[in-house]
């Protein structure tokens, strides 16, 4: 089994960084805990063969923890994922020998071949199913795969061009859709279908909406019973994804679309010049006296021990929150 650890503070990200990964193989098993602290805990229960980080944390940097991490296991491959818009982090993520640096939203497709590559696995790509034919079949086979209650094709504005099946009494599409693709920057992930791919999710008590960009005119949507546990499904992302490229192929006879008018986005948080300069200090650090912080999680995490078989795991604190309230 391959153990991969995700220490990411945003659960949604964690989540679906998690899910994307699991969508390698069934021998892979991925945790996610939400800071460098927990992690130095989990390694000591059990060693990861990837570590996905965030730079951004609470208490200790995610580059703090991978070369923390790494004097016990120097070969330990490391993925960076960050929010942070800074020039110098790739440069700075390079030199500490990093196996990948993604900037949020992540690109799904080259991620997941460098987490394969990383883990020793063969990547295939998502592509198009043999013998689908129409835009209908692609609607129907979507709804099929995901369980969903309606998955619908979209123009830029929201308005339903195709669908297959339909949203429950209650829930209209004319105030459901517009503001999920009229926010893209929303999105946790941004397929490599173009600047406008990214998955959208949102989600209330008892329906969730997944929404991904076909093209720059048209979105695809899905709307799953079940509220936040419909998210957790496997194939949620692969089947969102692949069901969007071959849309974009049959693009001939997909119907006529008024583009998407994007809300305003915020830029990304720039690092303040001290983390800045924490991390600067990281790559002239050779060694030195351990901080009474750093030799606490040090004996913390080599005395943890995994627990026997009549012996309960300790419990973790719920760590979700979600989007918006439908």
């Amino acid at each position: 089994m391959l153990n991969v650890l995700i220490v990411e503070d945003s659960h949604e990200v964690g989540r679906l960084v998690k899910e994307a990964i699991l969508s390698l193989g069934s021998r892979i098993a991925v945790n996610v805990v939400p800071s460098a602290e927990e992690a130095m805990l989990e390694v000591g229960r059990q060693p990861a063969d990837l570590l996905v980080v965030d730079i951004r944390l609470p208490g200790i940097t995610g580059l703090e923890l991978m070369k923390k991490m790494r004097t016990r296991r120097p070969g330990l491959k490391v993925i960076v994922i960050t929010g942070l818009a800074d020039d110098k982090l790739p440069g700075l993520t390079a030199e500490l020998g990093v196996a990948g640096f993604f900037r949020k939203p992540v690109e799904m497709t080259p991620f997941l071949q460098r987490a394969a590559e990383c883990l020793g696995l063969e990547f295939h790509q998502p592509g198009v199913p043999a013998g689908v034919g129409s835009v209908a079949e692609v609607l129907a086979g979507l709804r099929r795969t995901l369980g969903a209650r309606g998955v619908f094709l979209l123009d830029g504005a929201g308005a339903v061009l195709a669908q297959d099946g339909s949203l429950p009494p209650g829930h209209a599409a004319e105030q459901r859709f517009p503001l999920l693709v009229a926010q893209p920057s929303a999105g946790l992930w941004r397929d490599h279908l173009g600047e406008g791919g990214s998955l959208v999710v949102r989600w209330g008590r008892n329906l969730a909406l997944a929404v991904i960009a076909v093209d720059a005119e048209r979105w695809l949507a899905a709307a799953l019973p079940g509220g936040e546990s419909a998210l957790m499904s496997p194939a949620l992302l692969p089947g969102m994804l692949q069901a969007a490229q071959t849309l974009a192929r049959l693009s001939a006879e997909l119907p006529a679309a008024t583009p998407a008018t994007p809300l305003p986005v915020e830029p990304p948080a720039e690092a303040p010049p001290a983390e800045l300069e924490t991390l600067t200090a990281l790559l002239a650090d050779s060694g030195g006296a351990v901080a009474d912080a750093d030799s606490f999680w040090e004996e913390a995490s080599t005395a943890t021990a995994l627990p026997s078989d009549d012996q309960a795991a300790p419990s973790q604190p719920a760590i979700g929150q979600v989007l918006s309230e439908e």
